[in-house]
């Protein structure tokens, strides 16, 4: 792993959160299931949920009468402690983090689930490499996004070599409506209703989700114009990306060498 700065990846990404997403649990090996929130003698099983370098939103199950037991907790000095795979020395890097517990929030639409808020006293310095390896590859990213002028035409040829599955739904809350993409890219989503369908309206934010033989993958967009979805940013939809133009630069220098080498 490349070595930064411990002071600069501090002061560049102070204020950043990142949603602790497949993608990120993929590329930093963050270890959820090992997640602890030590409140005094009790030890509580959370999942990450947001991770930033001045705290964390934890996801908890809690009762009624758990929330009212922990909350005794807040502004107390606790213990967080995280875990990730470490392949390069086959061990992993458990962080025991002192925080502060700052709110013990129900979510009103799932039962018994809570987000604990904590604060860190100080950020370890091999989280901080972590987090700012992790921000730092991102901004490539982010860049790699912006210069993307690559639209594919999701003909059966194209959807075989990107995996598309020929089915896309947009999503709005408890409203979705089945599409057929006509187009894709990593910023733009050209789509067709059925025509049983009402076209939703535009201007408004949606998801798209796209599924692939490798899963499915949800980006959040808006409608610019009819049948046109702009999409965000989104690490899932661009590695996809990346891999069907990595397949098909593979198919035409197979097929290349094929033609220079009749059998």
């Amino acid at each position: 792993m490349q070595v930064y700065d411990v002071q600069q990846l501090q002061a560049k990404f102070a204020d950043r959160q990142v949603k602790v997403d497949p993608y990120f649990l993929r590329h930093t090996r963050l270890l959820t299931n090992q997640t602890l929130l030590k409140l005094g003698e009790y030890n509580l099983t959370v999942v990450p949920g947001i991770l930033s370098l001045q705290g964390a939103q934890l996801l908890g199950v809690l009762t009624a009468p758990e929330v009212s037991l922990f909350s005794r907790f807040i502004a107390s000095v606790s213990t967080l402690v995280l875990v990730f795979d470490n392949p390069d020395k086959k061990d992993t890097a458990r962080f025991h983090i002192k925080v502060h517990l700052q709110a013990i929030t129900p979510l009103p639409d799932r039962k018994n689930v809570c987000w604990l808020v904590v604060s860190f006293t100080t950020a370890p310095a091999e989280l901080v490499q972590i987090l700012g390896q992790y921000w730092e590859e991102q901004e490539l990213r982010l860049e790699a996004y912006e210069k993307w002028d690559t639209m594919i035409v999701l003909d059966d040829a194209q959807s075989g070599i990107l995996g598309y599955n020929h089915y896309a739904e947009l999503l709005q809350g408890e409203r979705r409506w089945k599409v057929t993409l006509k187009t894709l890219s990593a910023k733009l989503a050209e789509f067709v209703l059925p025509e049983t369908q009402q076209a939703p309206d535009e201007a408004k934010d949606f998801q798209l989700k796209v599924y692939f033989r490798s899963g499915a993958v949800t980006v959040a967009g808006k409608i610019t114009t009819k049948g046109t979805l702009a999409l965000e940013f989104s690490n899932e939809l661009l590695s996809t990306l990346e891999d069907y133009l990595f397949r098909k630069t593979v198919l035409a220098k197979k097929k290349a060498a094929e033609a220079g080498n009749p059998s």
